[in-house]
């Protein structure tokens, strides 16, 4: 197995092994995990529950979407001196994953089909495909997609329809709060893309020349996040005179708060590092939501 030489949070040559901190990002687990932790603060906060096989059909649906991007983007990529770790792991070790691909797709479509409702499945299907014309159009010769809409906000949008899947496909009418809570976790989701675009471009000054837009992102991340912690406690407190709980607003305010404490903090810590705390964010705001409103 190939090894990276560790760094330590602040950027330091710590050892010539893996730190344990970052297997968590190579192995593609931290995706799914954020969007689990994600999946039961929604489905808690409007009294419904995640069923096992829910539970099991995301974690493969989000593995196998995130795993597959990764090695797509280390075939296609030319200048492997800006890959990131991620992508040399997950190039080193393609054959083993392939077969590991292989293996959660059928789990997943096992557990889809054989035991989540019809219209969860249903919706399933519809987001299937919208999720594989965006990898055909970023993927697929020039990358036309992302001169239209940029990656991180689509990623950001995607991923939330996924994690709120189970949510919304057995309603057909929300409120505008709920509306509004999916939109703002949205939202988030594509700040932690960007935050993330922004931290690792930082090393690589060459990418922020190719790419204006995260010129303009890198010095307004803190910003942003704080519109969205405002926006969410505006949406909060309507949700909560009209009888529902809004946790899902309480994390989302929580996580961009905890945004802002790490961009502000960015120069103490390696790219690397600093990717592994934004996913980190979403999962310790979610973990909270979750044991503090039972």
């Amino acid at each position: 197995m190939g090894i990276l030489q560790g760094v330590s949070p602040f950027g330091l040559v710590r050892s010539n092994t893996i730190p344990f901190w970052l297997w968590w990002n190579l192995l593609s687990l931290d995706a799914p995990t954020v969007a689990i932790i994600w999946a039961l603060v929604f489905t808690r906060a409007h009294h419904m529950t995640l069923s096992p096989a829910d539970v099991v059909s995301l974690l493969c649906a989000i593995w196998v979407i995130y795993t597959s991007d990764r090695l797509m983007d280390g075939w296609r990529g030319r200048n492997r001196a800006e890959f990131q770790e991620r992508h040399r792991f997950c190039s080193r070790h393609r054959g083993l994953l392939a077969c590991l691909l292989t293996v959660a797709v059928v789990i997943g479509l096992v557990a889809a089909t054989r035991y989540l409702a019809h219209t969860e499945v249903m919706a399933a299907i519809k987001l299937t495909a919208v999720i594989c014309t965006y990898m055909a159009g970023v993927h697929v010769g020039d990358g036309w997609l992302t001169r239209i809409v940029p990656k991180e906000a689509a990623v950001g949008v995607l991923f939330t329809a996924g994690a709120t899947l189970p949510l919304w496909s057995h309603h057909t009418t929300f409120s505008w709060e709920v509306w509004a809570s999916f939109a703002l976790f949205a939202i988030l989701c594509s700040l932690n893309c960007f935050a993330i675009e922004c931290w690792e471009a930082g090393e690589r000054p060459s990418n922020m020349a190719h790419h204006p837009f995260l010129k303009w992102a890198n010095v307004r991340l803190a910003w942003v996040a704080a519109a969205v912690a405002v926006s969410a406690i505006l949406v909060l407190l309507p949700m909560r005179a009209n009888g529902f709980r809004g946790s899902e607003l309480c994390g989302i305010c929580l996580t961009a708060l905890l945004i802002i404490l790490i961009d502000l903090r960015r120069n103490r810590f390696s790219s690397t590092a600093l990717r592994v705390l934004a996913d980190a964010a979403l999962v310790v705001a979610g973990l909270l939501v979750l044991i503090t409103e039972p």
